[in-house]
């Protein structure tokens, strides 16, 4: 009997991750930690968003007694939470700008990272600036989107020569949708495929 239940759960198992597999697959998805969030998105957003926070402090500890939490993520856009915390602000009470730079950088390349090809993927900061609008003291939401045709033509130029420099427009809000300030993120993503990264053993 309790063979008959492990033979059972087993198969259940095996044939759900082939299901996941095939969906992912047909959507043009890999299978990593973002994409799967995202995949189950459609059928429980609340844990999708946990998901993706709980991800996002794992691959990125440096950032983890920030707080930050994704509230949003889709094909062209991603929103991370800010939260209001004390040692997130500067000696006046404000949100300091280094944590502003923080979730800039940490979302796009979240969002970047959705649509990185099969291979090594890369994600070089080149330059990145803020303008500020506004002092906040509250909960603070950045927010990125990478229009279809940029996107597109950055995976072209990754198809073809394996690198790419792209320009993000970043904005953060406040309470009541405010802007209180803006970025502009330089990148260059380049990639590896899986034909030509180096093989176990060899040197250079």
């Amino acid at each position: 009997m309790n063979s008959d239940w492990k033979t059972t759960l087993l198969s259940k198992s095996l044939s759900l991750n082939q299901r996941l597999e095939q969906q992912l697959e047909s959507r043009g998805l890999r299978l990593n930690a973002v994409d799967f969030a995202s995949f189950i998105e459609n059928w429980a957003p609340r844990t999708s968003r946990d998901a993706l926070s709980y991800v996002l402090n794992f691959i990125r500890p440096v950032v983890l007694g920030m707080g930050f939490r994704i509230s949003r993520l889709s094909d062209e856009k991603i929103e991370v939470i800010i939260p209001e915390r004390s040692k997130n602000k500067n000696e006046e009470g404000t949100t300091h700008e280094a944590v502003l730079l923080a979730a800039a950088i940490e979302g796009a390349k979240t969002l970047w990272l959705r649509h990185a090809p099969l291979g090594d993927f890369h994600i070089r900061i080149d330059e990145i600036n803020i303008k500020n609008l506004k002092a906040s003291t509250s909960e603070i939401r950045m927010r990125m989107e990478i229009p279809e045709t940029i996107r597109q033509s950055i995976l072209g130029q990754l198809r073809v020569m394996n690198r790419a420099q792209v320009e993000n427009h970043i904005q953060f809000f406040e309470e009541g949708d405010q802007l209180i300030a803006e970025s502009t993120l330089h990148l260059t993503v380049s990639t590896t495929s899986l034909l030509e990264a180096p093989t176990k053993g060899q040197n250079g």
